[in-house]
């Protein structure tokens, strides 16, 4: 840092930057083809020495970390022959270290320059806590205490645990946190408690620190809280359906087959079902299975008075009795199976199962 007024010294490119967020890198590297190849391999790279002389590819460990499969829409091809080449017209990613050439092949002096926008995939949380501090650095000091935070998060990047601003320029650990010194390549280095600034501002400056993990606030009417609540909701369910029906539960969880979503079916309208012993008349609702014991006399339950569509009730012959004493179902102002007449059930061992039509009828079967 030179004072308060200069950028960063390592990244001259944030300077136009107006607000946080996650900056990628550029990952540039160089294949030499040799006549014939229809691809090359991230892991084998040939560097073309002769026709970029002070050229280095980046280490394996900076090529695998970019994960290019995952980026490919970030990344740009140019050959010394054809120019730019068209992703998925002239080339594929087939895997984060294997680019394959289509429909055609290399020539024997082509060499492949490749540019990709890396950014580390997926959400990362900081001790899953929000960390957000800020400060004034005061002229000729060096040191901004700002409270505990995680050491020796990403080691081989110039950000950890933090980011840090100065002025609202981004700026960057020195490499492997190395303290200050003449030959140190960043901005800062890390103690987990403070950040101590290889140099000293001449003025004033104003320092913010935040975590590099994504900080999270999820008002309680947003799309994510809903979601959330019926994630949780769901855990419930699966957790209750498991336990009232004797299986673990990942049957409920794990690309159930048809058999295993009969099963669950099934199991889902048991608990939804009232079954009960009946000996005497009354009334019955909406998904009743009657065990109807008839053993000391007929008796008649009757149907629901304000049925909907699709409501069913179900009856058993539970003593093996119907035959002497008939069990009946009411109609209650209703048709079963079009006849205006309750339905008299005189077979003994029998079930009967109605299902209403929404209509006026009770359907049988």
């Amino acid at each position: 840092m030179l004072s308060k007024s200069a950028i960063s010294i390592r990244k001259s490119d944030v300077k136009t930057q107006k607000s946080l967020g996650n900056v990628p890198q550029k990952l540039v590297f160089a294949q030499q083809c040799t006549l014939g190849d229809s691809g090359f391999n991230l892991a084998s790279l040939t560097t073309p020495t002769a026709a970029m002389p002070s050229f280095t590819n980046p280490s394996a460990y900076e090529l695998a970390s970019a994960k290019v499969y995952v980026n490919q829409k970030s990344l740009l091809l140019i050959s010394s022959v054809r120019g730019p080449l068209i992703y998925k017209a002239q080339y594929t990613v087939d895997t984060n270290t294997q680019i394959t050439f289509l429909d055609w092949t290399a020539e024997d002096t082509e060499f492949i320059i490749g540019m990709l926008d890396t950014q580390k995939e997926g959400k990362y949380f900081i001790d899953a806590t929000q960390f957000v501090y800020t400060a004034t650095l005061t002229a000729g000091l060096a040191e901004v205490f700002c409270g505990a935070y995680p050491l020796n998060m990403f080691p081989t990047e110039q950000v950890g645990a933090v980011m840090v601003f100065v002025d609202g320029v981004q700026q960057f650990r020195n490499s492997g946190n190395a303290p200050a010194s003449p030959t140190a390549d960043g901005n800062y280095q890390e103690t987990g408690a403070s950040i101590k600034f290889n140099t000293t501002y001449a003025n004033d400056a104003a320092v913010l620190i935040v975590s590099t993990g994504l900080l999270v606030n999820t008002p309680s009417d947003s799309r994510d809280a809903a979601l959330d609540l019926l994630s949780g909701q769901m855990d419930i369910v699966i957790a209750d359906l498991a336990l009232a029906t004797g299986n673990p539960v990942s049957r409920y969880q794990v690309n159930p087959n048809k058999p295993d979503l009969t099963a669950f079916g099934d199991r889902l309208r048991a608990l939804e079902e009232n079954v009960y012993v009946a000996t005497t008349s009354g009334n019955c609702s909406s998904k009743d299975v009657i065990l109807a014991n008839t053993t000391g006399g007929a008796f008649t339950r009757t149907l629901p008075s304000a049925p909907v569509f699709g409501d069913w009730v179900e009856a058993w012959d539970h003593s093996k009795t119907w035959g002497t004493f008939a069990f009946t179902f009411g109609r209650n102002g209703k048709t079963i199976d079009g006849s205006a007449t309750d339905l008299i059930c005189n077979s003994s061992g029998e079930r009967v199962r109605l299902r209403y039509d929404g209509v006026s009828n009770w359907i049988l079967g």
